[in-house]
């Protein structure tokens, strides 16, 4: 039989500017929390999205968004959402190393998620 918790969460509001709505995608389930903020990659076997990892492989190593869910651990897939064209603050992102990781950064450039230094701009409440 299922059952239904309910949880009242606090999102953290990623600082972003969005030119376009973000996508929903499968997110495979892990032992490990998907953070809010983190940068997300698409295995080549399944189609699924796994935290992104310099290192990795079966496309794990080429970021395509960031995450701009609750921060989740799930050991089961789950839906969530990354962004597409939208200016991201650096301060904001998980899981890339600004310092060493360009190729990470051009990666998301080309998936149309700009990583920037600062958002101007006013706060709207919603």
């Amino acid at each position: 039989m299922s059952r239904v918790v309910r949880e009242r969460v606090e999102p953290k509001k990623l600082v972003l500017k969005r030119y376009r709505g973000d996508k929903s995608y499968i997110i495979a389930g892990s032992e490990t929390e998907v953070k809010h903020g983190q940068v997300m990659a698409m295995k080549s076997t399944d189609g699924k999205l796994y935290a992104y990892s310099e290192e990795g492989t079966e496309g794990l190593n080429i970021p395509i968004g960031v995450y701009t869910g609750v921060s989740k651990k799930s050991t089961t897939d789950f839906g969530g959402s990354i962004t597409t064209f939208a200016d991201v603050s650096k301060t904001e992102v998980v899981g890339i190393s600004f310092e060493t990781n360009f190729t990470a950064v051009i990666e998301l450039q080309k998936m149309g998620t700009y990583v920037i230094e600062e958002i101007e701009g006013k706060e709207v409440n919603e």
